[in-house]
């Protein structure tokens, strides 16, 4: 991973100061021609094993390479799980699910997922009535 650089945001930040009057002040007829047409091709659809309605499964993402995590923070009354998915050549196909060491009622396992390389992080801030816990998990 790549340390954060405040350099950087700083400079995002001045882009985005420059940007903002002039998206202010498009014309309507700017701001309503959206895009009609798809811009790539869907590739593949992700669901978690045995999530339902309320799990919110998809609310956080990452991918590296072939490997993507999905979180899904609500799962079991919001103990949460994450997803972890690899491409083959013909599909997406779920690798793993992936839980806290002792998942608990409201530890929202999930709600931030990273990934690099061969390393998924899992965020869980509700852990312990809200101190958090960040779990690391490798392929």
């Amino acid at each position: 991973m790549s340390a954060f650089r405040f350099a950087g945001l700083s400079a995002l930040l001045a882009v985005a100061v420059v940007s903002l009057p002039l998206l202010a002040t498009a014309t309507p007829e700017a701001a309503a021609s959206a895009r009609t047409t798809p811009i790539g091709k869907r590739l593949a659809v992700l669901k978690g094993a045995g999530t339902i309605a309320g799990d919110v499964f998809g609310f956080s993402v990452a991918i590296s390479g072939t490997t993507a995590v999905v979180g899904a923070a609500d799962h079991a009354g919001a103990a949460g799980r994450a997803y972890v998915f690899t491409k083959t050549t013909r599909a997406w196909k779920r690798a793993a699910e992936l839980q806290g060491s002792n998942p608990d009622t409201g530890d929202v396992f999930g709600f931030s997922v990273a990934i690099s390389g061969a390393a998924a992080v899992v965020g869980a801030y509700g852990h312990a009535k809200n101190i958090g816990q960040a779990y690391v998990f490798e392929a």
